[in-house]
């Protein structure tokens, strides 16, 4: 079938695509293999509806994320309280967030608005699923870094300032990058690796989301994008619940034998761990249902598979609002910078004042002297 075809309609007849193609054929991430992508795309640009609905997600998500991962960023640069070691790994987490939500979602804009369009241009699709799968894999291993850097200052009190040192932080950061790139090479080192459009969603994506033509593949990458940085992040949150557990029941045995009691978490280590188990079930709940239906290709209807993806990149956008809610540190930044940002309206609009005002005044003086000049 042409594109041509798609766009047929015979009056006698009264046939067209519509009754040709299914309903349930045409809103499944597996449609016909008689259409190409194109036809596709040119086939769901009719979709106004959930189109609309689509393009206004991915709208909120980067006005939400951009600002919220500016604001994220600007907390921990300005707050003394959160320019600490444990906090380096939030702000990474941040700008790597601030990558998907601006630039991912600013690329989708405008490839949903044009159906696809916008990456049929020479290579821009091959470069937008690269970006894709690097940021996302980022912010995924950058919230694993949040979690070991919980359990080792919890579990390991004795070798966090080794491990987490002022030299070893910085490669620790660097390594979450570059799992991206390995993230890709996995792509490479895989049969016909291409980055694709989706119809369904007029957006690239690496080919092993789609393409994979072995089940093992499919494993292999859906373990290093996203079960292996989870597992981090369960293993984390699991230990360091066990430790404290664990040191409950400690403190309660010599509590009944009249010893002392010591102090085993501290208030700043029991609001990080609200932090760390708040972004476990974010990721469980937002990317999860992504991974699975792109990694193993599961047949799902188009709105199904919109909500998914929306609900994927989201996870990017709601971490700063996550922060706000069980963090009181980050509560004290936000209004922080908040604060610097008023006193400087203020002072711009000062300044302003001032020229206006001074302004006026050198005319009025200069009036006075003409009419005197004038007069004489």
């Amino acid at each position: 079938m042409s594109a041509e075809t798609l766009n047929f309609t015979n009056s006698s007849t009264e046939c067209s695509i519509r009754t040709e193609i299914p309903v349930t054929t045409r809103m499944n991430i597996a449609p016909a293999a008689t259409l190409t992508p194109e036809e596709l795309m040119l086939l769901y640009a009719d979709d106004t509806g959930l189109n609309a609905l689509f393009f206004i997600l991915i709208l909120l998500e980067l006005i939400l994320g951009t600002s919220g991962n500016t604001l994220v960023i600007a907390a921990v640069l300005i707050n003394k309280k959160l320019r600490k070691i444990q906090y380096v790994f939030v702000l990474n987490l941040a700008v790597a967030d601030l990558f998907v939500s601006a630039c991912l979602n600013g690329m989708h804009l405008m490839s949903i608005s044009s159906y696809g369009k916008y990456f049929e241009v020479g290579s821009r699709c091959e470069v937008i699923g690269l970006l894709c799968t690097f940021g996302c894999a980022t912010s995924l291993y950058s919230i694993a870094a949040v979690a070991l850097n919980r359990y080792t200052s919890i579990c390991h009190r004795l070798a966090y300032p080794t491990v987490f040192s002022k030299k070893t932080v910085p490669m620790l950061v660097a390594c979450t990058w570059l799992v991206g790139v390995c993230a890709e090479a996995i792509s490479w080192a895989s049969k016909g690796f291409l980055n694709r459009i989706v119809p369904e969603l007029f957006i690239c994506m690496s080919s092993l989301h789609l393409q994979s033509s072995t089940v093992s593949q499919a494993i292999v990458f859906w373990f290093a994008g996203f079960g292996f940085p989870l597992g981090l992040i369960v293993f984390s949150y699991l230990r360091i619940w066990l430790y404290n557990r664990a040191s409950k029941k400690t403190l309660r045995d010599i509590s009944g034998n009249g010893s002392s009691r010591p102090k085993v978490l501290t208030n700043t280590d029991r609001r990080l761990l609200r932090t760390l188990l708040t972004l476990v079930v974010a990721v469980l709940l937002l990317l999860g249902p992504f991974y699975l239906i792109f990694t193993f290709k599961v047949a799902v209807p188009r709105v199904i598979l919109i909500l998914t993806f929306a609900m994927f990149h989201l996870n990017s956008s709601i971490n700063c609002i996550l922060y706000a809610l069980i963090n009181r540190d980050f509560r004290r930044g936000y209004r922080g910078v908040v604060d610097r940002c008023r006193r400087l309206v203020d002072r711009v609009r000062h300044v302003g004042c001032l020229r206006r005002n001074t302004n006026s005044d050198v005319y009025v003086i200069s009036g006075d002297q003409t009419t005197d000049h004038l007069r004489t």
